[in-house]
């Protein structure tokens, strides 16, 4: 799966889904100066198109900050060269799961953070989500993508390596996932609210991922017609 670039092109398909750009493109028309923070972002694939949702025909991006981050150094340091011509980037080696503080993180720093398939394997899922909430500025927006319960192939392919079944928990034999119910108890959990859910598909045995817009519990009442 690793040596041939397998491991890649079953990523791509496993992060097939609601495509979450326009949305992003969405948020960002509503405040051009935003701070977004991609979580986990791995080999750089959904980084490619959401920075080409945010740049305008003359070139103009519609962010004042995309930080890209990910737990692995060697990914980082490959979207440095990847994405070195891109404007407005940082990149930082970063576990959401850690605290924030020793990892050079401060509280309200963003408007948009995009977390797709990066939560699940997670040994403390609950840090991770409270950190969100911490990162997430008044009215910010947490868009989360992770796999639905039903996607029973990927753990044909991807069981047999050790990393994906680090998040697994207690009574889970068949696969270390979650179904959408256990994703908006979590966000809740962790003082977010989930705004709105979103399928790749209305046919649960088509469908690879659930993708959900959350907002801090304290920003709830917050209205804007163009944002979810």
């Amino acid at each position: 799966l690793i040596e041939d670039n397998s491991l890649d092109q079953v990523n791509k398909l496993r992060d097939m889904g609601f495509d979450m750009a326009p949305l992003i493109q969405q948020l960002a028309h509503g405040k051009p100066n935003s701070k977004i923070l991609e979580l986990g972002g791995d080999t750089g694939s959904h980084t490619s198109e959401i920075l080409k949702s945010l740049t305008t025909e003359d070139g103009r991006v519609m962010y004042s900050a995309y930080t890209f981050s990910d737990s692995s150094s060697g990914m980082v340091s490959a979207a440095k060269e990847q994405f070195k011509a891109a404007p407005n980037m940082q990149f930082s080696t970063f576990d959401i799961s850690r605290d924030l503080s020793e990892q050079n993180f401060g509280e309200e720093q963003y408007d948009v953070i995009i977390a797709t398939n990066v939560l699940h394997p997670l040994e403390m899922r609950s840090e991770a989500l409270s950190n969100i909430r911490k990162l997430l500025r008044r009215n910010g927006r947490l868009l989360l993508t992770e796999f639905f319960s039903s996607s029973k192939w990927m753990n044909i392919i991807l069981g047999v390596l050790p990393w994906w079944w680090v998040g697994e928990r207690a009574g889970q034999s068949d696969e270390p996932y979650e179904d959408s119910k256990y994703w908006q108890i979590a966000l809740s959990n962790a003082g977010l609210v989930v705004s709105a859910t979103l399928a790749d598909s209305e046919n649960d045995s088509l469908r690879r991922n659930n993708s959900m817009v959350a907002k801090s519990r304290s920003s709830s009442g917050y209205r804007r017609p163009a944002f979810v």
